[in-house]
């Protein structure tokens, strides 16, 4: 069972700390990339679809937060309530909405969904200790299943390993031993890994666990410096990221945050993202600014800027494109307006491919300004 994760830690603290063998480690510098380039979408995924969502009589979708895709399930937690659709974007239901009753959440912070069995699992910001089980072929809420450690999940702490076993990633503020554990459905605990140093300063948000599907292992991904290659109980880094004026809490209110966007076995989206912390009234406040993607070649390291993205599918070319990885899948919406925008302007131009002006011409007259938003999804190479 081997896993890849991202984990907080300062680069001279882990060069230091590492085996003889991390002499070699490559080091992503943001601050020289080598070049740009521009990339088609066609690169990263395969089987790429457009799917209209089918408008619920009651209300129109609001703002969607997280997806979930699959070969027969599409989920969107938008709002305060978790909508279900068929993978081509037919209605189901209202799966969940937010409250304090039963089967009701606070705010979603990690799920997985066993397709064969047609369950998702979830775990609740409300809610410690427990994992909740949902029945998606009938929208009952099922016995959850309690965890070892009375603590929450890190946001997007929960993959189905097989049918009879979780990875459980443990909230890493809370300042628990272990980082993460293999879970069965019965709240046993097979094996976990305690943390490779506790005493590092966080430096970041939580990280988000994500599974790479075309090989089967485990990706840790969020804002954090070093991607981790880990077999069983032995946790090995790939690479370490390093830019600087690096943000720390401790260190500044203002300062750059490394992530990764999206990891593939070609090619990985990396983004650096000027973070900056201020105190109004009591409460803490974090924005963002100054955006900047990188695309890695994972053959050689070289990272270079990411100039703009061609979604080809589309005749499409846009500076920033938000990819988000969904089970299988990483999707794109637009909104009908949006949409309607790139239909127009592909068909102006005369060299367009014949096959993309028919898509895009049937799509144009289809496309009315109260559709739900469209989906663009894609299987992850």
């Amino acid at each position: 069972m081997k896993l890849y994760i991202q984990y907080l830690a300062i680069i001279s603290i882990l060069l230091s700390s590492c085996s003889e063998d991390s002499k070699t480690l490559p080091i992503l510098d943001f601050d020289n990339p080598k070049g740009s380039v521009n990339l088609n979408l066609s690169e990263m995924l395969d089987d790429i679809r457009l799917v209209k969502l089918e408008m619920n009589q009651d209300e129109p979708i609001p703002k969607i937060r997280l997806y979930w895709i699959g070969k027969k399930h599409l989920l969107l937690f938008a709002g305060e309530k978790v909508y279900q659709y068929t993978s081509d974007g037919a209605f189901v239901r209202v799966l969940m909405i937010s409250g304090q009753g039963p089967g009701e959440f606070s705010f979603v912070r990690a799920y997985d969904i066993d397709e064969k069995k047609d369950l998702l699992y979830w775990s609740d910001q409300g809610t410690t200790g427990k994992i909740f089980v949902t029945d998606l072929k009938s929208g009952d809420k099922l016995e959850p299943i309690k965890l070892p450690y009375d603590n929450r999940l890190a946001y997007g702490g929960i993959k189905i390993i097989d049918e009879n076993t979780l990875l459980c990633l443990s909230a890493k503020y809370l300042g628990d031993d272990i980082m993460f554990y293999y879970l069965g459905l019965d709240g046993s605990v097979t094996e976990g890994l305690p943390r490779y140093n506790p005493d590092l300063p966080y430096i970041g948000r939580g990280a988000f666990l994500q599974k790479n599907r075309k090989s089967g292992k485990f990706n840790l991904m969020g804002d954090a410096d070093t991607l981790y290659s880990i077999e069983g109980n032995t946790m090995e880094p790939m690479f370490s990221m390093l830019v600087s004026d690096r943000f720390t809490y401790a260190n500044n209110h203002e300062g750059y945050m490394l992530r990764i966007r999206h990891l593939g076995s070609k090619y990985s989206v990396l983004n650096r993202n000027m973070m900056i912390f201020t105190q109004s009234n009591g409460f803490d406040r974090i924005t963002s600014d100054e955006s900047t993607d990188f695309l890695l070649d994972m053959r050689t390291y070289t990272l270079s800027t990411l100039d703009s993205w061609k979604v080809d599918y589309l005749a499409y070319t846009c500076d920033e494109l938000i990819l988000g990885a969904a089970g299988d899948y990483a999707v794109i919406k637009f909104s009908a307006i949006k949409l309607k925008g790139i239909c127009e302007e592909a068909l102006l131009k005369k060299d367009l491919d014949p096959e993309v002006r028919d898509r895009m011409s049937m799509l144009n007259g289809s496309i009315t300004k109260n559709d739900n938003p469209y989906l663009l999804i894609g299987k992850i190479k």
